[in-house]
């Protein structure tokens, strides 16, 4: 694995690697250029292919930005009602608890989806003037190289102290293709690897096995493996070398700044929308 470009776009890898046995996917074209793909990956799938078992919804965009308003809220109630789904909001119940966090590092634009969505995420915990709502906490957890803690021991500590019902995570993606970046909106229920699109894992893996609550992981690609790209472009230059792992290096987009701020502005309002369907519009206008 150490010499393969890392990619944790499910579509990508799938697009990537065709025949892959127990692995279920499906297409769909949507309004406004969007189009839906649903990923279904088998437990013994999983171990053929880059990809965890469980379930992959991947929205994609026709650019980073949208054209309009209602271009842009239609993309935001189709992502709001996928994310309804996971979440299990779209049955009324007894009061739910959530626990959002945002991984990466927020100094960082490529890599501060997580910690840009958070700050934009409606929270009711200690709220009594919002008792009727479910209860949602954020926390933007940062990167240990800042701050000294594993990514991982802070969300455990956290999950210890407030006991949520579900764990939702945020962070930045790498792809394969260049066109997914800013576009690509995933979410599963297989959970995450913090840092592990940039070739720098967590040590833990954020998943229920090891947390004890179910996660749901929501993500945008910001960069691209070099490595990739070059080899794509160059695919018939037979005489073109192969690159090492350690020769591999991630770009971006000259217009990151403009994504970051789109995408954390399109997850917030759709995971806001899903943690609390009873919300109105007007109620989330900001």
């Amino acid at each position: 694995m150490k010499n393969k470009p890392t990619c944790d776009l499910a579509a990508d890898i799938a697009d990537n690697d065709r025949k892959i046995e127990g692995v279920k996917s499906s297409a769909e074209k949507l309004s406004y250029g969007v189009s839906l793909e649903k990923i279904d990956v088998g437990k013994y799938a999983s171990e053929n292919c880059g990809l965890y078992k469980g379930r992959y919804v991947t929205l994609i965009r026709s650019s980073s930005a949208a054209a309009s308003r209602e271009e842009k809220n239609y993309f935001i109630e189709c992502l709001s009602g996928e994310l309804k789904g996971f979440l299990h909001t779209d049955k009324q119940g007894k009061r739910k608890k959530f626990l959002v966090v945002g991984l990466g590092n927020g100094y960082m634009t490529v890599d501060a989806l997580g910690k840009k969505t958070v700050e934009r995420i409606l929270t009711t915990r200690g709220n009594t003037g919002l008792d009727f709502l479910n209860e949602v906490s954020a926390f933007s957890v940062g990167v240990s190289a800042i701050t000294g803690i594993e990514s991982y021991e802070v969300v455990k500590g956290l999950i210890e102290e407030i006991s949520p019902d579900m764990l939702v995570c945020i962070d930045a993606l790498s792809a394969f293709k260049t066109e997914r970046i800013g576009r690509a909106y995933q979410i599963t229920d297989a959970g995450i690897r913090a840092g592990a699109g940039g070739g720098v894992p967590s040590k833990v893996r954020f998943d229920r096995e090891n947390l004890g609550v179910p996660v749901v992981s929501v993500g945008v690609p910001f960069v691209i493996s070099a490595k990739k790209l070059i080899e794509d472009l160059c695919e018939k230059d037979r005489d073109f070398p192969t690159l090492s792992g350690d020769e591999d290096m991630y770009v971006t987009p000259r217009v990151v700044d403009a994504i970051l701020s789109e995408a954390s502005s399109v997850i917030a309002k759709a995971l806001n929308f899903a943690l609390n369907p009873q919300l109105s519009k007007e109620d989330l206008s900001y």
